[in-house]
């Protein structure tokens, strides 16, 4: 279908490392990193040469 999965509530290295096993394209949780202010996340994802669009996404 082409479709991505998003995995949620990921609270260990051991859900993060089974998850590509069962098709998992992608996590979020605890586990990975803590809530961020806003601003904070700009640092971590550093700058960007140009808005993402649909065009240039990722699928």
């Amino acid at each position: 279908m082409g479709k991505r999965t998003i995995a949620e509530v990921v609270e260990s290295d051991g859900i993060a490392a089974a998850l590509p096993a069962i098709g998992v394209d992608y996590a979020q949780g605890y586990g990975i990193a803590m809530p961020q202010p806003f601003d904070a996340s700009e640092v971590l994802l550093g700058p960007r040469s140009t808005p993402a669009t649909a065009d240039t996404a990722d699928p």
